[in-house]
């Protein structure tokens, strides 16, 4: 029984992306290239040029990501999972390599008891970030996202010793703290995320204000994070 297969988006016809893949080469037909994929656990996506038979294998669906180049004879193919590990009908994607199921949902405002109230009603959880490989994953995933900041379980109000846990209180044994940010920044009951607060200097030039251009009054900017990093059209977070 098939349980992976890929069809054509011909939103991405004449379109194609080498970098980062995990297999590019020529073949002798769209079929080989198809079958090199299905081989892969690592291959989500891939594209086929028709008149150059080149191929080129991704671990990720260009859901989030625009393809790079464009040139004449290449179609995009994505491939879906139907073994039944988790359901793509509602937005789900099947790493095969990881063995994990996850959908990437649209930016949003919003604190981290929202964002699982979102993953609950999916009947799904937060990303277990559990070792370096689903680190890399997330990291090449999370590239082209409009947004410095994605959240990962991880909390310090579980453990009586206040240790890091995932949310289910399991002790997490895998960390990629960022020193220079002085994570972890635990006992306080701090979750491994940070909150997301209105404003931008895109409205106003040069101008720090709310998302609706009234000017902000009030700052609290923290040097140590070299912020306000604006004058680049970043939001203020």
């Amino acid at each position: 029984m098939l349980q992976q297969y890929a069809v054509n988006d011909d939103t991405y016809d004449g379109k194609f992306h080498t970098s980062n893949a995990v297999y590019h080469a020529t073949v002798t037909s769209l079929v080989h290239c198809a079958s090199l994929c299905l081989d892969d656990m690592r291959c989500l996506s891939y594209f086929y040029n028709t008149q150059s038979k080149e191929c080129a294998l991704h671990a990720i669906s260009f859901k989030h990501t625009v393809p790079s180049q464009s040139g004449d004879g290449w179609k995009f193919y994505l491939t879906e999972d139907r073994s039944g590990r988790c359901s793509s009908d509602d937005g789900f994607i099947y790493y095969r390599d990881l063995d994990f199921c996850y959908k990437i949902y649209d930016p949003v405002p919003g604190n981290i008891s929202d964002l699982k109230l979102t993953c609950d009603s999916a009947n799904a959880e937060l990303i277990k970030v559990d070792t370096e490989e689903k680190q890399k994953y997330v990291e090449l995933i999370s590239a082209d996202f409009p947004v410095p900041k994605v959240c990962i379980q991880g909390t310090d109000t579980i453990d009586p010793q206040q240790q890091w846990t995932f949310d289910d209180g399991t002790l997490m044994t895998y960390f990629n703290w960022n020193q220079q940010h002085h994570q972890p920044e635990g006992r306080k009951g701090n979750l491994v995320t940070q909150l997301c607060i209105q404003g931008t200097d895109t409205v106003v030039d040069n101008s720090w204000t709310f998302d609706d251009g009234t000017p902000m009054t009030y700052f609290k900017w923290n040097k140590e994070y070299r912020q306000p990093d604006g004058g680049k059209g970043h939001v203020g977070i």
